[in-house]
């Protein structure tokens, strides 16, 4: 997940800089300015370094460091990726789930929680992102 996601630190998003991507919209503008602006913590087994800047690497996933990362950031920490979801979900980690439904259907992929575990949700907002809907739910 973490290589997937690194390209928004290479992405140009501003339409003055050599290079720009044009048809980026607005939204993929906003996201690739946090992304860049966030301090993330990658957990690997496999990775041994890291290519982007405000990046650290963990090994394994240590429910207990993700408690205290949450128990000393005043900002929301962001999840990416089906294994650390998982982890995090098991871990009762999750305050709030955002789902992001594409119009496709794949029909294959990791499940992000899970088996056997129950989450109740209480949904809080739908927005609509061009095709895609946003919706966010509270863990209960």
């Amino acid at each position: 997940m973490y290589e997937t996601m690194a390209v928004w630190d290479t992405v140009l998003v501003d339409r003055d800089q050599h290079g720009f991507v044009p048809g980026m919209v607005e939204l993929e503008r906003e996201f690739a300015s946090l992304w860049r602006a966030a301090d993330k913590v990658v957990f690997s087994t496999t990775l041994s370094r890291v290519s982007t800047p405000r990046t650290t690497i963990e090994g394994a996933i240590d429910a207990d460091r993700i408690r205290r990362l949450k128990a000393n950031t005043a900002r929301d920490i962001t999840v990416g990726g089906p294994h650390l979801a998982s982890a995090m979900l098991a871990a009762k980690l999750v305050d709030e789930v955002h789902v992001f439904v594409h119009p496709i259907i794949i029909g294959h992929g990791i499940p992000i929680v899970p088996k056997d575990v129950r989450i109740p949700l209480e949904h809080v907002a739908e927005t609509k992102l061009g095709a895609v809907t946003q919706l966010t739910y509270r863990v209960l």
